[in-house]
């Protein structure tokens, strides 16, 4: 049977979180670029992240300015600089046993997908620097206002919708309980902290997933 690898990004393939290189990125790129529509990027930016540590905005919110941002300074002509910034960031966090397991573990035929909650303005790149990678399911760009937030059961119906899971082995790669709905429609599921730590109650309460923890 042709298995599906299904890798989520932030505390599993990478070790961090990647919203928070979203903001330094997007500083960094602002302070790099000193125009016009980079000092007002700045403002913005910061006035983004301290109305969402006072709780007047929400992180849905927050995360919409930043993809508008970094989609301004990609028309503008700074994807390079952008794409630098990734690859520095990926060099300091990704787990590479991860990707060398899984290059050692899968057959020919067998595909390997990273489904995030994280944008598709990063996450494409990503997947473009780390050849183990077959396609990936990703928060995607504000389109004409709508917002699509690729998480939890949006992730599972997002998978389901772009690639043919069904008649395959589904093994899955988290961190985190959001991804229930994957971990439900998984054959095999390795586990990272947080949600390592429920090891004993995952396995207990699905009996027909063979469950591990990635460190053990």
């Amino acid at each position: 049977m042709e298995r599906i690898y299904v890798v989520d990004l932030d505390g599993t393939l990478i070790n961090g979180n990647s919203l928070n290189f979203f903001a330094v990125s997007l500083i960094s790129t602002s302070l790099m670029v000193r125009n016009i529509y980079s000092l007002n990027a700045l403002v913005k930016l910061l006035f983004t992240v301290a109305k969402r540590k006072l709780r007047l905005c929400t992180h849905d919110d927050m995360k919409q300015v930043f993809q508008r941002i970094w989609s301004g300074f990609e028309s503008r002509g700074y994807k390079d600089i952008l794409e630098g910034l990734v690859q520095e960031y990926l060099n300091k966090v990704l787990r590479v046993d991860v990707i060398d397991f899984i290059q050692s573990d899968k057959s020919s035929g067998d595909i390997v997908l990273l489904a995030t909650a994280a944008p598709s303005e990063y996450v494409d790149i990503i997947v473009s620097m780390i050849p183990v990678f077959d396609g990936y399911v990703a928060t995607p760009r504000v389109n004409d206002g709508k917002w699509f937030h690729n998480i939890s059961e949006n992730k599972w119906m997002s998978i389901v919708e772009s690639f043919d899971v069904y008649n395959k082995e589904i093994i899955s790669f988290t961190d985190h309980v959001d991804d229930l709905p994957l971990i439900e429609n998984s054959n095999q599921v390795y586990l990272f902290l947080p949600i390592a730590a429920e090891f004993k109650a995952l396995r207990r309460r699905y009996t027909n997933i063979n469950f591990k923890c990635f460190y053990e």
